[in-house]
């Protein structure tokens, strides 16, 4: 298993990679905490905060879409990266059954994901007009 695990270390407000970069790899938390924010316009939203041994970027191991999101370091954060390329070599040998459920299951939550970024931005927009209505 040491032949795909790497170490990577950020400080505070460092990211771990930008919405919209290519996914090449997931991360394991394996001190401190990462945020995912999605960023829309000039509106910046967490989305989930992420502690020890939490994953996040685990879309990027088996789909090809750009990052939904981005991930910073709240704190001096040391992660475990999983390379996608090593993943792939692990998956090519794995039941092809295993493989077709992994696709699925990435497939729909990935739209689960985008579903739910969408409605934080929403309602943090409702909740911003609701502010000015009330002012």
């Amino acid at each position: 298993m040491n032949e795909i695990l790497n170490r990577e270390v950020k400080g505070q407000g460092e990211f771990f990679f930008r919405q919209g970069d290519a996914p090449n790899a997931a991360y394991i938390v394996q001190s401190g905490e990462v945020e995912i924010v999605k960023i829309d316009g000039e509106k910046e939203v967490t989305l989930q905060r992420i502690g020890k041994n939490g994953l996040f970027g685990e879309l990027a191991l088996v789909g090809t879409f750009p990052r939904s999101a981005s991930a910073r370091a709240t704190c001096a954060t040391t992660v475990v990266v999983v390379s996608r390329s090593k993943f792939e070599e692990k998956l090519a040998r794995a039941d092809p059954f295993l493989k077709a459920l992994i696709s699925i299951l990435s497939d729909r939550l990935r739209d689960t994901s985008e579903k739910m970024a969408n409605l934080s931005v929403s309602s943090n927009d409702l909740t911003a007009m609701s502010d000015v209505a009330a002012e």
